[in-house]
């Protein structure tokens, strides 16, 4: 959305608390702490699009996730991991409550 930003912590190939909305002020503080703190940060979108200090921005890697790496997470997660992922299927995390628009009406369409 726009002016609010999302931020999740991931270890051992899975999410360790939901990912949190924030805005600019909130994303450059939690940025700035991970790189200061030795913790790697990553974005599927370009660094320059954030409202971030250049000096922070050159330092966020850009990541996309793809079969390979999926498959190599798999074989070198645990059994207890694997186990769970099997549980419960992959579902769309939603940072704010969905908002479905109910379809039209055939009959009342003219």
């Amino acid at each position: 959305r726009r002016g609010s930003y999302w931020t999740a912590q991931i270890a051992e190939s899975g999410l360790l608390n939901e990912p949190e909305l924030t805005d600019a002020t909130g994303l450059e503080t939690i940025v700035r702490y991970s790189l200061s703190a030795g913790i790697s940060v990553f974005s599927f979108e370009e660094p320059d699009r954030f409202p971030l200090p250049a000096e922070l921005g050159q330092q966020i890697k850009v990541e996309f996730p793809n079969a390979e790496r999926v498959w190599q997470t798999w074989k070198s997660a645990s059994v207890a991991s694997r186990a769970q992922w099997l549980r419960t299927p992959p579902q769309p995390i939603y940072l704010k409550p969905p908002h479905i628009t109910p379809a039209k009406r055939s009959w009342l369409l003219k």
